[in-house]
């Protein structure tokens, strides 16, 4: 059997020279990854902004829209206030509506608030969107 002998110095310049690149090109890929995980959470931020004010005008659209313009429209507390109504893997909205007199026209104003809510990557998202008017 032959005698396997170490080497005093386990680090060569040979085996240096070859650690060298491999640690540079190891922190470039790295810094390069975490770039692309802070793009894509911007993205899927902005995203979810999105869905959460589509959220909001779907709110305004399809549950105070068709009540809000009647001529004879009565406001009821109990049936002008909805919560949390889901709309298909988009999120939530709620809506409320509201008749008052305009202090500037002293006419009759009516008007609806919707807040749309849509999940982010890390927080839920909360967007407002309001609508107001004079009857006719």
């Amino acid at each position: 059997m032959k005698d396997i002998k170490f080497r005093k110095n386990l680090i060569t310049p040979e085996t240096a020279a070859w650690f060298i690149p491999v640690f540079i090109s190891s922190g470039i890929l790295f810094s390069f990854i975490l770039t692309v995980y802070e793009k894509d959470f911007q993205v899927e931020y902005k995203i979810a902004q999105t869905r959460a004010l589509y959220n909001a005008e779907s709110g305004i659209a399809l549950g105070a829209y068709s009540t809000l313009y009647k001529k004879d429209y009565i406001p009821d507390p109990s049936t002008d206030s909805t919560s949390f109504v889901y709309i298909d893997d988009m999120g939530y909205y709620s809506i409320g509506l509201f008749e008052g007199i305009d202090p500037e026209t002293v006419q009759p104003i009516r008007g609806a608030n919707s807040t749309g809510y849509a999940k982010g990557s890390l927080l839920p998202i909360k967007k407002s969107s309001s609508i107001m008017g004079f009857p006719l």
